[in-house]
């Protein structure tokens, strides 16, 4: 009933049904891990998510907590890995789910905040401003797999 509650955002005493213990999620109410995915988010859990209860007649396939993951690592995995750039305009995209880096209107800016970058580098004397140091660049995935070299 809790999990109902955090998952729901709704106070106990509005949940319903779904307040009792064996319990099911009706349609009608929607989770943060709804709205999180269909903002684009990746979402999971692991242990216990949603239970115990019924999902029939909720028009859930998935638990609502999320797909099921073994441990945090697991979850990183299937979350995919940045992009080695990353621009965003934080005013219309709160949420950096746009990335601007690639698009051909931005590169000026791209260009210009790469030179910044490698200037703020070298006067911080940065050991990654050296192009054959790239010890910092080849860090380990969640999955074992080291970054390669350029």
């Amino acid at each position: 009933m809790v999990l109902a509650a955090l998952l729901t955002g709704q106070t106990i005493h509005r949940l319903g049904q779904t307040a009792n213990l064996w319990s099911f999620l009706p349609p009608n109410l929607s989770c943060y891990t709804d709205i999180l995915s269909a903002a684009g988010y990746h979402v999971g859990s692991m242990g216990k998510g949603w239970g115990p209860g019924s999902l029939e007649g909720s028009n859930r396939i998935d638990n609502p907590a999320g797909k099921s993951y073994r441990d945090f690592e697991a979850f990183q995995s299937a979350c995919g890995k940045r992009p080695p750039e990353e621009l965003y305009d934080v005013t219309k995209d709160p949420h950096n789910l746009n990335n601007l880096a690639a698009n051909p209107r931005y590169a000026e800016t791209m260009s210009r905040l790469r030179a910044e970058l490698e200037q703020w580098m070298k006067d911080s004397q940065d050991p990654r401003v050296d192009s054959k140091d790239d010890e910092f660049d080849r860090y380990p995935y969640v999955n074992g797999r080291g970054g390669k070299k350029k």
